[in-house]
């Protein structure tokens, strides 16, 4: 494992998305008073960003900006997406929720200073098994250099299809682009027409669709977007047409009809990406069934 002092450099490294495990020391902690771990993933491995903030390597401030799990434990709030367990002796943990099964598994009867000690161990064994887990299937790495757009939109329209399916629904297919249609499929509200568009974070955060494709009067028109993060399975988001009615009152939804062709657009920024939760396929599913 790599071991990587924090910077204002590499501050931006840090996040609720890539950390799988904060360890977080108080001033008066025994053994490493001051010191903050982040044990974060990236395409292939687990890097340890450490800092002490006691001897002014790293701001406070800044770390309670950058992961949002560490500002609500300072202040007594509740913490979302993380596992928190205490160590002991002044140190705290932050445990992802996307690992928290498998880190309960590994840790087994470990606790206090061989806990502390382990941590490093564990973010690299929990990283592996994952991974192996996740590439059984399928490819992963979406910013594969021969990984284009086509390929892209191909692979994004049939698993939209096959997550429809997937939970009953039922999706015609069409081999034909029919009037900015990719597809259509049955629900209780009777026919939907389906616009898939893709997101890759690692190189862009916005999406669109051309107006005279997307009639957001249309009750039955939606936006099924696609969010895909290198080593992740893909998010998947059900967005009605209708949405768009909303451009100007928030920064997610926009409008360019000055543009040479008008779109409407999706901005999927971090804190958009929050937002967005309320599309999110396992709710907007129940309510189209």
């Amino acid at each position: 494992m790599e071991y990587v002092t924090l910077s204002k450099d590499n501050i931006n490294h840090i996040t609720n998305r890539n950390t799988m495990i904060c360890m977080f020391s108080e001033m008066g902690a025994e053994g490493n008073p001051g010191m903050i771990y982040f044990l974060v993933k990236n395409n292939t491995e687990v890097l340890c960003y450490q800092g002490n903030y006691a001897l002014g390597e790293v701001n406070t401030n800044t770390l309670k900006r950058k992961f949002s799990p560490l500002n609500s434990f300072m202040k007594s709030e509740s913490i979302k997406e993380y596992q928190y367990e205490y160590l002991g002796s002044g140190h705290h943990l932050f445990i992802n929720n996307d690992i928290y099964i498998d880190f309960k598994e590994i840790v087994g009867d470990l606790e206090g200073a061989d806990l502390y000690d382990a941590i490093p161990n564990i973010a690299e064994d929990i990283f592996i098994k994952q991974s192996e887990n996740n590439f059984k299937n399928y490819n992963l790495i979406w910013s594969r250099e021969n990984l284009n757009n086509q390929k892209m939109g191909t692979f994004c329209e049939y698993y939209a299809k096959m997550a429809l399916a997937s939970y009953g629904m039922s999706v015609y297919f069409s081999e034909v682009d029919d009037h900015g249609i990719d597809f259509v499929a049955e629900s209780k509200k009777g026919f939907l027409k389906f616009q898939v568009k893709s997101i890759r974070l690692d190189s862009t955060r916005y999406a669109f669709v051309h107006e005279k494709d997307f009639d957001i009067t249309d009750d039955n028109m939606y936006m099924f977007l696609i969010i895909l993060s290198d080593g992740e399975h893909p998010e998947c988001y059900i967005i009605p047409a209708t949405a768009w009615k909303e451009c100007g009152q928030n920064n997610i939804f926009v409008y360019h009809p000055n543009y040479k062709e008008p779109e409407y657009g999706v901005n999927v920024s971090d804190k958009n990406l929050a937002k967005l939760k309320d599309y999110r396929i396992g709710l907007i599913i129940n309510r189209l069934m």
